[in-house]
């Protein structure tokens, strides 16, 4: 017999040696471990989540008033939105505060303009006062109290022709 044919017949021979013995040695493992998994009871635990340090969505969460007053009954489309916006409550603080009576003034066409409102770039108080002493300022006030309702007539009388 040749030597060449002589060692690849024992290395296909110890492959299927190997190859059982593998095969047995995995069913055993197999079993066993099956069997270790059943006499172990199953404890359910729930996953432990940790909370995201960069969620910030329960900073945008707004609280919903309890009691759900619907003002506005007709079904259309406007008495829905004008009901969502009574309940979220926003419109109690415009502009960052309470809003009141002495604030009505400044929606019905009056001059916006009061003592807090004013501010230069840096944002600090600028009193009236102060602003009219100087050329540039009587101009700028000029700007911010001026009438324009004459304006608005004439660009809506335009805009129908």
């Amino acid at each position: 017999m040749d030597t060449k044919k002589l060692i690849q017949a024992i290395k296909m021979l110890v492959e299927s040696e190997v190859k059982k013995r593998f095969a047995e040695e995995k069913k055993i493992l197999k079993q066993s471990i099956i069997k270790e998994l059943k006499q172990q009871p199953i404890k359910q635990t729930t996953p432990l989540v940790e909370k995201d340090p960069l969620d910030v969505d329960h900073l945008f969460e707004t609280k919903k008033p309890q009691t759900q007053k619907k003002l506005f009954n007709n079904d259309s489309p406007i008495s829905s939105i004008l009901n969502e916006t009574y309940q979220s409550g926003e419109w109690r603080d415009i502009g960052g505060r309470s809003f009141t009576s002495d604030m009505a003034q400044s929606f019905t066409g009056g001059s916006m303009m009061n003592q807090s409102n004013i501010q230069d770039s840096e944002g600090r108080a600028v009193s009236m006062d102060t602003l009219a002493q100087t050329e540039a300022g009587v101009a700028v006030l000029g700007a911010l109290t001026r009438d324009y309702s004459a304006l608005m007539q004439v660009m809506n009388n335009k805009k129908k022709r």
